[in-house]
């Protein structure tokens, strides 16, 4: 992703981090998702698997 931010919106949003969403199409009762995030506080990794409903 590249994004050419202002500098007052950038410093919100390194604060608060940037809005981001899609649409994922939905193919199979199986089909489950990953989530990853990064905390650049604390320098850390996290991942949430959720299954589709």
């Amino acid at each position: 992703m590249d994004i050419n931010l202002t500098e007052p919106t950038f410093q919100l949003y390194r604060h608060t981090g940037i809005p981001f969403s899609i649409m994922i199409p939905f193919r199979d009762k199986k089909q489950m998702i990953k989530i990853i995030m990064y905390d650049p506080q604390i320098d850390r990794i996290g991942s949430q698997l959720i299954k589709m409903k």
